[in-house]
């Protein structure tokens, strides 16, 4: 994730699933900092761990601020007021153990994608893809250029659209 991010330098990506911040979210803040550019905007759901992760990156992480942006919320109504040119450079799906949740987030950015978006999947070998996994290797507009399997991941996907 963090290697990708560093190559391909997207302006923006956009996170399902902040829970507490670690993880994804810092290696994708982390990038964004490397590159000196660029802007995670991160949703979560959950009171509680929106609240953890904003204010462990007001408090701990003052440094990646500035790339990070929390959202709390629950659908892409509140990610898609962010999408600022009508395309999306990255989006990251790691919300519930929910296919049908999955599929319907990556229905709602497809539109969004262009020549050059990265999409990352976690949780790739599990319920949570179940939905979506058949669809995106079918489309011949998706290029995988990373995949994490067990033992090291439950599955982690990137791939790039062509």
């Amino acid at each position: 994730m963090y290697n990708a991010l560093i190559e391909y330098k997207p302006k923006d990506c956009f996170e399902i699933g902040t829970f507490t911040g670690g993880g994804s979210t810092f290696f994708i803040a982390s990038a964004f900092y490397k590159n000196s550019t660029g802007k995670l905007i991160t949703i979560e759901s959950d009171d509680r761990l929106y609240n953890k992760a904003k204010n462990f990156y007001a408090n701990k992480l003052k440094s990646l601020n500035k790339h990070t942006e929390f959202i709390k919320g629950d659908n892409f109504s509140f990610i898609e007021k962010h999408i600022t040119d009508g395309k999306v450079d990255c989006f990251f799906l790691d919300g519930a153990e929910d296919g049908n949740q999955t599929l319907e987030q990556y229905n709602d950015f497809l539109p969004y994608c262009k020549t050059g978006t990265i999409m990352m999947l976690h949780d790739w070998n599990t319920e949570k893809t179940i939905k979506v996994k058949n669809l995106i290797l079918q489309d011949s507009g998706w290029k995988m250029i990373s995949e994490l399997e067990p033992p090291i991941s439950v599955g982690f996907v990137i791939f790039v659209r062509a």
